[in-house]
This record gives C-alpha cells, sequence and structure tokens, in this order.
C-alpha cells in the first residue's frame, strides 16, 4: 500500500464517533479495541456508582465526568497519534474507508444493541413515569432506573417500590409500593392499611380528596406464599394452608375487556385451575409463586392490589432505585433538585 500520512482531524472525528476508531485510523488496532472495551468497562462502572452512591448530585455529575473525561482521552490520543504519523505512514489491511463504516455498522447493530439489551434484562433498565398514582414520592415526567440484580440476591421487601408486568396484561409495566409480603393477611379501613393486625405508619401516602368508602375500604385478603396449600372444601369456602381465605366481595375489571369478574378469579384465580368455583371441592395444591399486595403511594388515584389482586414474584422487575433525570411538563423545566436522588 502507498504510504499516506494520518489526518488529524479525521482521527478525532472517528474516536468521537466511537471511541477506539480514531486508534484503528492510526494503525493501531488492538490498542482501539482495547480502548474501546476500557471504555465501556468505565461507562458500566459509572452506572454502578449512579445506582449505589446516595450523594445527589454528585451520583450524577461523578459518573458523567468520568465517561465524558474518558471518550476525551481517547479522542485526544487519537489526534496526537495522527499529528506524529509521517508521510511514511504505511496503511494496514483494514485502514480502509469501506473497514472503518463496516466497524461503526457493526457496533451500532449488533455490538451496541446485543449489550445494551443483555444490561437492560439482567443489570439496569431505565423507566419513565407517565401517570401520578406514585406522587409525592414519583412525579409525572420523573425518569427512573430499576436494580434488575437486587431481587436475585435478596427478596422484595415491604415499602420497597418496585416495577413489574401487569398481570394482566404482560406487556405493560406498572410501578407500585409492596405493603403485603407473601403469608401477610391485609386490611384497608378508612384509608389506614393493617398488615397481620398492625396499622402501618405510611408517611409517604396523599391523597387527592378524602377517601371515599369504596376507597377507603378494603379486604381482608392473605397474600400466597410459596409452598402453601390450597383448596376448596366441601363447605364451599376457599382455604389456605387449613385456614379459610376471606375473598373480596363485589366485581372487578382488571383487563380493558370490560369483562366483569369475581374476587375469587381475580385474586385467587391464577392458583386455580381455569372455570374453578366455589361450588366443587378441590384437593389440595401446593401455590407455585410467592405473591406481593402493592398500593400506589397516591391512594385514592392508583388502581393497584386492591382492583386487580396480588403480583406473583416472577412478574417483578427490580426495585426503583434512582431519579437520573426529572422534567416538568407543565412549566417546561427539569426538576434540578430531583436528579440523582433516591427513590423511596
Amino acid at each position: 500500500m502507498p504510504a499516506a500520512q494520518r489526518k488529524a482531524w479525521l482521527a478525532g472525528l472517528l474516536s468521537l464517533c466511537m471511541p477506539g476508531l480514531g486508534q484503528v485510523y492510526n494503525g493501531q488496532a488492538l490498542k482501539g479495541v482495547l480502548f474501546y472495551c476500557l471504555y465501556g468497562m468505565v461507562v458500566l462502572v459509572c452506572v454502578v456508582i449512579l445506582l449505589e452512591l446516595s450523594f445527589a448530585p454528585l451520583n450524577i455529575v461523578l459518573p458523567l465526568g468520568v465517561i465524558l473525561a474518558g471518550h476525551l482521552s481517547i479522542l485526544v490520543d487519537a489526534i496526537k497519534t495522527a499529528r506524529r504519523q509521517r508521510e511514511t505512514f504505511q496503511p494496514h489491511w483494514y485502514n480502509r474507508w469501506y473497514v472503518y463504516l463496516a466497524i461503526l455498522g457493526l457496533v451500532a447493530f449488533i455490538i451496541q444493541p446485543t449489550a445494551s439489551a443483555t444490561i437492560r434484562k439482567v443489570g439496569v433498565q431505565a423507566f419513565k413515569i407517565p401517570a401520578a398514582s406514585m406522587q409525592p414520592t414519583l412525579l409525572v415526567g420523573d425518569h427512573i432506573l430499576v436494580n434488575k440484580l437486587r431481587y436475585r440476591l435478596t427478596p422484595p421487601q415491604r415499602f420497597d417500590i418496585i416495577v413489574f408486568h401487569y398481570p394482566w396484561e404482560k406487556d405493560r409495566d406498572f410501578i407500585k409500593r409492596v405493603i403485603g409480603l407473601p403469608g401477610d393477611r391485609v386490611l384497608v379501613r378508612d384509608g389506614h392499611v393493617v398488615v397481620n393486625d398492625q396499622p402501618l405508619q405510611e408517611p409517604y401516602v396523599s391523597y387527592t380528596t378524602k377517601p371515599r368508602q369504596e376507597q377507603g375500604n378494603f379486604g381482608p385478603v392473605v397474600v400466597p406464599k410459596k409452598g402453601a396449600l390450597i383448596e376448596i372444601r366441601g363447605d364451599k369456602r376457599l382455604y389456605l394452608q387449613g385456614e379459610p381465605m376471606p375473598i373480596p366481595a363485589g366485581s372487578f375489571q382488571p383487563r380493558d375487556d370490560r369483562v366483569v369478574r369475581s374476587g375469587l378469579e381475580v385474586f385467587y384465580g391464577a392458583l386455580l385451575p381455569p372455570g374453578t368455583t366455589l361450588q366443587q371441592p378441590l384437593a389440595p395444591r401446593p401455590v407455585e409463586h410467592d405473591y406481593y399486595f402493592v398500593l400506589g403511594d397516591h391512594r385514592d388515584n392508583s388502581r393497584d392490589s386492591r382492583y386487580w389482586g396480588f403480583v406473583p414474584q416472577a412478574n417483578i422487575l427490580g426495585p426503583a432505585q434512582r431519579l437520573y433525570w426529572s422534567w416538568d411538563r407543565d412549566t417546561a423545566h427539569v426538576r434540578w433538585e430531583r436528579l440523582g436522588q433516591s427513590v423511596r
């Protein structure tokens, strides 16, 4: 190949498009690959810092600063190296425009989407809050990070704010607060929650108006626990671990199809064979999953477990851990004071 002087501006532009590509342009392919991999590791570490560091806004500024500094360092290295290249530089087989284009395409359409999908699936995923059911804890326009690794190590705890697949429509994601754990007995009276006969202190709850009776009273219900035996006896009652199960009265419409369902179907139907009623005895059968009872913090503006039942643990994506962005669409301003705050 004929000698070709390296252009500093082109090395910088390629590095700007993809960290390490400027080094490839300068004939340093191995160095370019190494820089790209190291940059990816730095980004992952910065995401962990953002999740775990509680000092806002340092937990936003520090990761962004490190990422920008890393990218800038790689860009500067490419420019300096290109300037040192003389006209005697001997291009390698990969120093062709179509090779650079192929690398960009490979990263943009295969490597980056695959890595991002893997991280979203098993690590961290971002969500935007579209509705007011969790006010004042979470506001419309808040952007949060969900830690999907947390519940691989420990189960959900009471008061955790979790993101989960809606049990009745798996393509919809909801966010609510865990109130009832597997095996708990939950009761709501006059807007106050009682779990296992103990009233909960809930300073995070808000009401738009004084709760109406249908909003303020619910239950009691028993949250199903994995391994517990459920059965229907000859007295036409539902039993869990030998204890009669209270079934919420009334009609429920958990899906948009407007089909009315009974309390038995909505709250315990997933544990029973399809079409089961209280009219026929059912032999004891084990519960296959742990379940959770969840409520929204904006208690009279939230469709939650009072309306559509329990959340199986298999549906839970993870706890909402960090606010990384917040946009007030009414005033068209950034809520700077919320950035980096923990979700509690």
